[in-house]
């Protein structure tokens, strides 16, 4: 079974880079202050939803998966932990965003 990383902070960022069909995001893994890319579809979130009804999340959101699709590199490094529990980035889903 392939590693699989549970993400501590930037859930956005890595649905962000799911959307835009990037393979891999930058993230810090563990305590490491080291730069790594690691797949999109080895992460796993601490939430089903992200939830955008509010129009500054709306915001958010959009400034960050605009930034994944146009300069992804500039955007920081999500945080992750090693482990095999919660969702799959793949099945997180947008509540809330224009279509």
């Amino acid at each position: 079974m392939a590693q699989t990383y549970m993400i501590n902070e930037g859930v956005r960022r890595a649905k962000a880079a799911d959307l835009a069909g990037h393979p891999t995001i930058w993230a810090h893994v563990g305590r490491s202050t080291t730069e790594t890319k690691i797949p999109v579809d080895s992460l796993l979130s601490p939430k089903k939803i992200i939830d955008v009804r509010v129009p500054r999340e709306l915001v958010r959101w959009q400034n960050i998966k605009r930034g994944m699709s146009e300069e992804p590199d500039l955007l920081p490094p999500i945080h992750v932990l090693p482990g095999s529990r919660r969702v799959p980035i793949r099945q997180v889903t947008i509540v809330g965003e224009p279509p």
